[in-house]
């Protein structure tokens, strides 16, 4: 039996096929008159919206071993939220040419053409085990369609030489004249040439030009060995006053040998091509190598008023060893920082020290971030197939506030899971311990005794809290929704806001349990002008709506002016 018509008709879709289609073969044409894009939103995970169409005439056996497909159609409209794909299928978009497959060690393309508003791709030729000749070309009318700081013709060409039993390459992606970040590229032209693609790939690459009025060069070659063994070698960049160099090859065991020299005069030279300011000096020199089957990285760098993307390192000493960064890594050497600001956090100065010792690594930090003095050391070593960390002493300090530990704790992380073996940290008569699991799964204790609530002037100075905090918590069950129950008090609760408006001290109590998803409390606050003041129902622990009552009298006297 051969299907010789069919036609499908949905809001989003219509189609026709009219022919002979069957187990042993296919001889049609198929028309797809209308594809509502937004049809495929769910698919993509994101709305899409615009037209498709398109018309194909179809020759091949039923196990499409041999098949001829010549097609001509297009799309308009076409929105995904993603910027360079907007830009450059928005607009109506025309595609037509011809596709064949002879088994599976034969390709054809014949009169490939893709037209889009400022973007052209044609394609032609053949792919075989005795012959490959295809080539294909492609035009970008303005580089801004893709990101709007750049600009500029970008044109490429690539074709393929010799047969697929040993395939080869040359390509070549210019863009003669344009900006980047608002700078200068002059004759920019990148060169690749490929041999032995489907066997052991190989290939050399160069690139010259200038961008921002400055030379940019480079060169190195790729190689496959017999052993699968991959190198990189002879790699050579220079744009201005950055130059990196070396060479490096990646075994089959995953494991890295070789050198990388970067020497940076103003990294400002690279902001062009990495597309977001960048300023500072830098030199590294990066040693790769193995010990006892371990990828072992030896780095020395000096970098000096470095910043990127909002952050900045007002200068930085490295020289360290690390052995198996990727699983439990052993450290040796000395990481000095200064005048660090990134993600929020204001570090004026910090200093690590690594040693090996008793088989694993001893470490000792020393810092002042945020205004606040950091001071902490301990042991990182491997513990069977987990990573185990003693941490021996930590104290932290801001003014009148201090925290310290006042044991050792051990820490492990193995599957996931972070073990705490009785974290206790003392302060001016209070303290507060932690032990259990977290992961996935929780399974923690908490205690808190007479903790002062001026501590959160190490997280945030000048806000002046006053009193104490004492209670318990327990919480178990999936990260996402815990269960458990807690029961906190304050004491004599006071800001310098607070008491300036005749507003305490305040006393508070509050009991409740983590359930579902949310958290239930039973809370109540005594303390000048309140009387019987009580908060009570639940709250989520994310999204969703709250539920609570307060209940209670205010003297109206607090109003009065002071």
């Amino acid at each position: 039996p051969a299907l010789t018509r069919a036609q499908i008709t949905l809001p989003a879709l219509t189609t026709r096929f009219a022919g002979a289609a069957s187990a042993h073969a296919i001889d049609g044409t198929l028309n797809l008159q209308k594809l509502n894009l937004a049809a495929l939103s769910p698919l993509a995970g994101r709305p899409l919206s615009g037209i498709a169409s398109l018309d194909a005439k179809v020759n091949a056996s039923g196990d499409l071993s041999k098949v001829d497909v010549s097609v001509t159609g297009g799309t308009e409209g076409v929105a995904t939220g993603i910027a360079a794909v907007d830009g450059l299928f928005g607009g109506a978009t025309t595609l037509k040419g011809a596709l064949a497959r002879d088994g599976a060690e034969a390709v054809r393309v014949t009169g490939l053409n893709l037209q889009a508003p400022g973007l052209s791709i044609t394609a032609d030729g053949t792919l075989s085990r005795a012959t490959a000749d295809l080539a294909a070309k492609f035009a970008l009318a303005d580089l801004a369609k893709l990101d709007p700081r750049v600009t500029g013709v970008l044109e490429g060409d690539a074709a393929f030489k010799g047969s697929l039993d040993d395939l080869g390459l040359t390509a070549r992606l210019s863009l003669p004249a344009g900006t980047a970040m608002k700078q200068k590229v002059e004759n920019l032209v990148l060169t690749l040439d490929g041999r032995d693609l489907t066997g052991q790939p190989a290939a050399d690459f160069t690139l010259d030009g200038r961008v921002a009025g400055k030379p940019a060069t480079g060169s190195g070659a790729f190689a496959t060995l017999a052993d699968g063994v991959r190198q990189v070698k002879a790699l050579m960049l220079s744009i201005g006053s950055v130059a990196a160099n070396g060479d490096v090859s990646l075994a089959a065991d995953g494991l890295v040998t070789g050198a990388l020299k970067v020497a940076a005069g103003d990294l400002n030279d690279l902001s062009p091509l990495a597309l977001t300011e960048l300023a500072g000096k830098l030199d590294a020199d990066i040693r790769l190598d193995a010990e006892n089957g371990k990828q072992r990285v030896a780095v020395k760098a000096d970098a000096d008023k470095i910043a990127a993307a909002g952050q900045k390192v007002g200068r930085a000493r490295i020289d360290a060893t690390v052995v198996d960064p990727a699983g439990v890594p052993r450290l040796d050497g000395t990481v000095a920082l200064e005048a660090v600001q990134a993600g929020g956090t204001d570090i004026s100065k910090a200093n690590l020290v690594a040693k090996p010792k008793d088989g694993g690594t001893s470490l000792t930090l020393n810092a002042l971030a945020n205004g606040a003095t950091i001071a902490t050391a301990g042991l990182l070593k491997q513990q069977e197939k987990a990573i185990a960390f003693r941490l021996d002493t930590l104290s932290l300090s801001r003014g009148n506030a201090s925290l310290a530990s006042s044991a050792p704790t051990n820490f492990v992380w193995a599957d996931g899971v972070l073990s705490i073996d009785r974290l206790a940290l003392a302060t001016r008569g209070g303290g507060a311990t932690v032990s259990g699991k977290a992961g996935e799964t929780l399974d923690l204790n908490v205690d808190l005794r007479a903790l002062p609530l001026s501590l959160a002037d190490l997280a945030a100075p000048g806000l002046g809290l006053s009193g104490t905090l004492s209670g318990t918590a327990r919480v178990e069950g999936p990260a996402a929704t815990p269960n458990g129950t807690y029961s906190l008090t304050l004491t004599r609760v006071s800001t310098p806001d607070l008491a300036a408006n005749g507003v305490g001290p305040l006393d508070l109590r509050a009991d409740g349990r983590l359930s579902g998803g949310r958290v239930t409390t039973n809370t109540s606050i005594s303390g000048r002008h309140l009387s019987g003041f009580t908060i009570t129902g639940s709250a989520p622990l994310g999204a969703g709506n709250l539920d609570l009552a307060m209940r209670g009298a205010l003297d109206l006297a607090l109003v009065n002016p002071a």
